[in-house]
This record gives C-alpha cells, sequence and structure tokens, in this order.
C-alpha cells in the first residue's frame, strides 16, 4: 500500500500522463494545455463532508441547496465541518430546522453513524466495487 507522498506522486503522474494524451489528441486541448500550463487539481479527503453536502444538495436548485447547506453549517459553528459525533449529538427536529427533509436527515445520520462505528471507511472506498459500496 502506498504511503501518502507516494499517493500524490501517482496522483501527479497520472494528470501527466492524461495532459499528455489530450495534447496528442486534441489540437484545441494541446493549445489550452500549454497556454494555461499543468493541470493543478489535488485530491482532497474530505469525502464525509462531501457526502453530507451532496445529500443536502440533491435534487434542489443550487440556490435552494447552498442555503440550507449554510443553515446546517449554522449549527455547528464556529467549526466549519461538523464530526459525525456532532451530527449524531443533533436532534432530528433541529436538523429539519435548517431545511434539510425528514428522509435525507436519516441518511446523513446513518453515515455519521456508520462513519463513527467504523462500517464505513472512506479510504478503503476506492478499493471497492459499485455494488459493494
Amino acid at each position: 500500500m502506498p504511503n501518502a507522498a507516494e499517493k500524490q506522486q501517482l496522483y501527479q503522474d497520472s494528470l501527466r500522463a492524461a495532459e499528455r494524451h489530450l495534447s496528442r489528441r486534441d489540437p484545441a486541448l494541446r493549445a489550452l494545455i500549454k497556454k494555461h500550463g499543468p493541470c493543478l487539481f489535488k485530491p482532497h479527503t474530505r469525502y464525509f463532508e462531501t457526502m453530507v453536502g451532496s445529500i443536502i444538495s440533491q435534487q434542489l436548485s443550487t440556490k435552494a441547496a447552498d442555503t440550507i447547506h449554510k443553515r446546517f453549517l449554522a449549527l455547528y459553528a464556529p467549526s466549519k465541518t461538523p464530526r459525525p459525533a456532532q451530527i449524531l449529538a443533533t436532534s432530528t427536529e433541529d436538523l429539519r430546522a435548517t431545511g434539510i427533509s425528514f428522509q435525507k436527515a436519516s441518511y446523513i445520520k446513518d453515515i455519521a453513524a456508520k462513519t463513527e462505528d467504523g462500517t464505513l471507511k472512506f479510504s478503503r472506498l476506492s478499493r471497492l466495487t459499485d455494488d459493494e459500496i
């Protein structure tokens, strides 16, 4: 299993390979890559935060999702992102008061519970099939 530095290097190597491939295949992309330089995407590890945000925004307009997400985060101010234990300690009624539906609140609490008890390990998701996930 590669360590963090090795994973970062593998990621950067794959980005450079993608840039080379796209440059060879597409003249328009070649010009853009040459003009703007290498891709600067960096992977993150905020999987829990991203999953919760995705649940909140599902089937909502961008504006509505943003408003609800801000209200949700305000429940946990001044911390920027609630930890699973904090969400589990929050009543469903308090979550609902932010505009989150009952069903979405139950999904968020379920993911928080599974993250907290170790059932859900985001670091392992990349090695699982879609069906296993």
